[in-house]
C-alpha cells in the first residue's frame, strides 16, 4: 500500500462513516489487479506457515488499523479513543478484505 491519502477533502458529511468506507472499498476492489485475490491468499498462506512472517503480517496489519482509524480521526474530527465507533469501522475495515479474498468454499453462504 503506497499510503493513506488525505481523507478531509473526500469526506461526505452527513453520509455515515461505513457508508463511505463500504463506497471507497467497492472502488478500490474495482481497481485492483485481476490476480490480487489470488497473491494475496498466496502470501497469507506462506505467513501462515512461517513463523516470522506471521509476526511481521500480525505487526504490519496493527499498523494499518491505526492508520485507518487516523484516517478516520482526521475526517471526521473525532478522537478514537473517546468514539469507539472509529476502531470499529478500521477492523471491520480490515475484515471486509479478509471476507473477500477468503475462497467460497470457506464462507457458510458459498455467496460474494
Amino acid at each position: 500500500m503506497g499510503g493513506l491519502r488525505p481523507a478531509a477533502d473526500r469526506v461526505r458529511p452527513g453520509t455515515p462513516v461505513l457508508t463511505q468506507l463500504r463506497d471507497r472499498y467497492v472502488r478500490s476492489v474495482r481497481e485492483m489487479p485481476g490476480d490480487w485475490t489470488g497473491r494475496y491468499l498466496a502470501t497469507r498462506g506462506l505467513a501462515a506457515r512461517t513463523p516470522a512472517l506471521r509476526d511481521q503480517h500480525t505487526d504490519a496489519t496493527d499498523r494499518l488499523r491505526a492508520r485507518i482509524t487516523e484516517a478516520l480521526e482526521e475526517a471526521f474530527g473525532a478522537d478514537g479513543r473517546q468514539d469507539v465507533r472509529l476502531r470499529l469501522a478500521a477492523d471491520r475495515t480490515l475484515s471486509a478484505v479478509r471476507y473477500l479474498s477468503c475462497p467460497r468454499v470457506l464462507r457458510p453462504s458459498g455467496r460474494r
